[in-house]
Order: C-alpha cells, then structure tokens, then sequence
C-alpha cells in the first residue's frame, strides 16, 4: 500500500524547507528509502510503534535509522535502540462534544477480529447479558465471518477514532481484550484515565502501573465470574490523581517524545 504512493510522498517532500521533528507512527509501514529522505529535511526523525514488534518484524532494520525509536510494548524494550513509551489518553476533546445520550452502553468494546479475542468475548457478553447489562461490543474484519464462539456481527466498516472515542466517552465501562504477545497498555486504557471510566481488561500486566485500582480496573480471566462483574460495577469509581492523568495525557506524551519543554517522564513495567 505505502509503495502505490510512495512516489507522490518523495514529491512532495521537495517542497518541504528544513524541519526540527518528524514523527512516523508504525515505522513499518514505511520504506528505507522514504526514511532516508525524511532524514534530509528533519533534524530529528523519531518512531513511535504502537503494535509488537514480533508481529510486524520488518521493523527490525528500521531501528538504527532513528534518532530515537520507542514502543509501549515492555517486551521490546530490550532491543538495541528501543526506548520506553505508554500509549496515551485524548486531550483535544471537550466534554461538551463527546456527550451524546444516544451512544451510552453499559461496557463499550471496539476492536480487530482475532479468533482467540472471540473466545473471551463470548464469555464476557454472556455474563454481562445475564446482568442486564446495555452492551456495546463491535468487531471489525476485512472478511465476513460467521462466529460460533461469540455472539456478535462481524463489520467490515471501519470506526472513525471520533466515532469510538464518542462511544468510550458515552460508556460507563470500556472492555479491553489484548492481543497474545503484547503486555503493553492499550489506548482503552488510557481513554478509560482521560474520561474517568471504569475497565474491564486481560492485560496483567495493567496492576504495575500506578494508576491500577481494583475499584476501578477489573483484570479479566477464565475464572472471572458473574458475581464478581457484579460486585465490581457497584463498586464506586475512585478519582484518579489530576498529576497522573496528566502524565499519560496525549500533551505530555509529545513532549516526552520529542524531548522538548516541560514534561513527566514515562516508563514501562519490567
């Protein structure tokens, strides 16, 4: 897909007088080549991979071309070159635009067709009908697909990030389920922080980070029971410190990135 427009691209970046940054989000959807000229108009080039790298490996010889190369996926810190980043929570949205009384669910979840996501799905739609639950759960697939796991449609739509930042926004609950290999927070999470809602999620690894309270983040296993979905939605929400949520806000994960002006560090759970 990059290579149908790549051309057009190194057009017009002759147009393009001397920069200070610039920033790909997943490097590997770019080629060598197009990196090589971004390098001769930006005098920093700087990578952010928001998925695995094991599951897009041709990342791995884009490392080095980098000034600085970060990826929220603990596991990948590890490698040459590899810095320490979050995902990060919207900060370019009033309230006021957000609230939409037609969108609100009990637990909202978007995410990407993978089979073994369906298996855990199922599971939680189950028990949350039992609740009575409103529930909001939408599946995205580039192939129609009949599932037996879980009741859900399939879309092929694609949902605008206005779309399902709207419908997080309107939810009392957003649902996380993790792709296998990746221990990194996903942005439910940190929209989950930014809007003050409670989380349903798989990832583990989320009790390491400062912002994890039981009252507000149930992990979701095999094991989780209907009564104990219960006991956590009357749980009440416990505020979130405002330093905190400013931390992992999209303002000071820029800053972070790009190294420049007044910001909190972010690190990553080992």
């Amino acid at each position: 897909m990059f290579k149908a427009i790549e051309p057009q691209l190194i057009e017009s970046l002759k147009d393009v007088n001397k920069v200070d940054y610039a920033l790909l989000i997943r490097p590997d959807t770019y080629s060598s080549s197009f990196i090589d000229v971004l390098r001769t108009k930006a005098k920093k080039v700087i990578a952010y991979q928001w998925d695995g790298l094991n599951r897009y490996p041709a990342t791995y010889p884009l490392i080095p071309k980098f000034d600085s190369f970060f990826t929220f996926n603990p596991a990948d810190v590890s490698l040459d070159g590899v810095l320490p980043v979050t995902n990060f929570g919207p900060t370019s949205y009033s309230r006021e635009e957000l609230e939409d009384k037609n969108r609100s669910s009990d637990i909202y979840f978007s995410g990407s067709y993978e089979s073994k996501r369906m298996i855990t799905l199922g599971r939680m739609i189950e028990q949350c009908t039992i609740l009575g639950l409103n529930n909001k759960f939408i599946i995205n697939s580039s192939k129609t697909r009949i599932l037996k796991t879980c009741p859900l449609s399939v879309t092929k739509k694609q949902i605008s990030f206005e779309e399902n930042i709207r419908n997080s926004y309107n939810a009392k609950i957003i649902a996380d389920v993790v792709f296998e290999g990746h221990t990194g927070l996903s942005f439910r999470i940190f929209e989950a922080l930014a809007f003050d809602k409670k989380i349903i999620t798989t990832n583990k690894q989320i009790c390491k980070y400062e912002f994890y309270d039981p009252s507000n983040i149930l992990i979701w296993t095999e094991d989780t029971s209907c009564e104990e979905l219960k006991q956590f939605i009357e749980k009440p929400y416990k505020p979130v410190h405002q330093n905190i949520k400013k931390k992992y806000s999209f303002d000071n994960w820029i800053k972070y990135i790009l190294d420049h002006g007044n910001f909190t560090p972010i690190s990553l759970p080992e």
